[in-house]
């Protein structure tokens, strides 16, 4: 399927003066699921944010379907593109059909009434997230992980084509983070949606992504499939870790078994970028 497509030209990005990402560039294929993994404070949630409009480059340019997503109105780059962020707080006794109702913004007329469009679509983010008995019930109610897939169906119902979630299964514990994961993948498969996502675990990345980039000190320095991007030289010039990496020949990608750090005073292995 086609879509639109998400880019970044000599990317700046930072907090008042201190600049996280520096010169950084990039475009997002539609309909692909790309991972970006690094160790904490690499600029992993700043890049998402940054790409979602919601921090301001102090250089460079986010291109949203070849439009810079500066001359795009809020509406125009909402039906376009939606956004989890960690963490995001639920109201207080609002039902999970409300919440969800909250991702048909973009689209609803000067009145905020609801159409039979918004409605219907809706009822079919809560069936592809599997939340149709979980309508009425409290958001606040439910389990990390059924949330967690509140929150997706209300990006759902945005309509938007392109998703960026930020650590979707930070705090979920094993089941609920392969249930989320999965859930993303059925959609990209089925549904065509892009996602891009910031992940930790870069087992989950190898395993769900198709494309995986990893990030250091705000830049890019490997760029591929997870056989590409996940070595034992990576995971010590960027995490400062020892691994052993092996084949998993069930999900046919890469699994890395972490055997321990590296002692400061210890060299480490060089830099490594793939092409």
């Amino acid at each position: 399927m086609s879509g639109p497509h998400l880019s970044a030209g000599s990317l700046k990005v930072g907090y008042d003066r201190r600049a996280v990402i520096g010169d950084l560039s990039l475009t997002i294929e539609a309909s692909t699921v790309t991972a970006v993994v690094g160790p904490n404070g690499c600029g992993k949630s700043t890049l998402l944010r940054a790409l979602a409009r919601l921090l301001k480059p102090q250089a460079g340019t986010v291109y949203l379907d070849g439009e810079a997503i500066t001359n795009l109105s809020t509406r125009a780059v909402a039906r376009l593109l939606a956004i989890l962020p960690q963490g995001p707080s639920v109201p207080e006794g609002i039902t999970v059909r409300e919440l969800v109702e909250q991702g048909r913004y973009p689209h609803v007329g000067p009145l905020n009434m609801l159409t039979r469009q918004d409605h219907a679509s809706i009822t079919r983010a809560l069936a592809l997230t599997d939340l149709s008995d979980f309508a009425h019930r409290t958001v606040d109610a439910l389990s990390g992980g059924e949330r967690q897939r509140v929150w997706i169906a209300m990006t759902l119902a945005q309509s938007a084509s392109i998703m960026l979630l930020d650590e979707p299964t930070s705090f979920l514990d094993v089941r609920h983070q392969m249930e989320i994961l999965e859930l993303v993948s059925r959609l990209n498969r089925e549904e065509g949606l892009t996602v891009v996502m910031a992940l930790h675990d870069l087992n989950h990345a190898s395993r769900f992504a198709h494309r995986i980039l990893a990030m250091k000190d705000g830049a890019i320095v490997a760029d591929g499939r997870g056989h590409d991007v996940i070595s034992e030289e990576l995971l010590a010039s960027v995490f400062g870790v020892r691994a052993k990496i092996v084949h998993d020949d069930e999900a046919g990608s890469p699994i890395c078994i972490p055997l321990g750090v590296f002692d400061a005073d210890r060299p480490q292995v060089g830099r490594t970028t793939t092409p």
